[in-house]
């Protein structure tokens, strides 16, 4: 039986790769960039492995960003980050059997990653999901 503490350590690596990638996220960089950042940086971490259909990273931007699609379809894309956008990384690290998963949504504003944003469509869809 594996032990909690396992699990926690490769779920706070995956999160500690989302909050490193948000700095890399601007205006420009594109689905393949983000996804082979985020794996560099599991990697790092030394984390090599992934559990869902060989994707470490599923990244989705721009248009495709309204898309839901299986890791067994998905590639990461050359569709680029815009001025306004939204950039969802879904992680499936694994380790030894031991698996993570752990996934969020960046808001981009003027080509950099907001914590806070301002345009009335992020805004309306946060007030909406609440």
């Amino acid at each position: 039986m594996k032990n909690i503490n396992e699990y926690k350590t490769i779920q706070r690596s995956a999160k500690e790769v989302l909050g490193e990638i948000k700095h890399f996220i601007v205006k420009g960089v594109t689905e393949k960039d983000i996804s082979d950042e985020c794996i560099e940086l599991l990697r790092e971490k030394g984390i090599t492995e992934c559990w869902y259909h060989g994707v470490p990273a599923l990244v989705l931007c721009g248009s495709r960003s309204r898309m839901s699609v299986s890791g067994r379809d998905y590639i990461a894309s050359e569709e680029m980050v815009s001025d306004t956008d939204l950039v969802t990384i879904d992680l499936s690290p694994s380790k030894e059997n031991i698996w993570g998963d752990c996934a969020r949504s960046f808001a981009v504003e003027n080509g950099i990653v907001v914590d806070q944003p301002e345009n009335e469509d992020f805004i309306s869809g946060f007030v909406t999901e609440m």
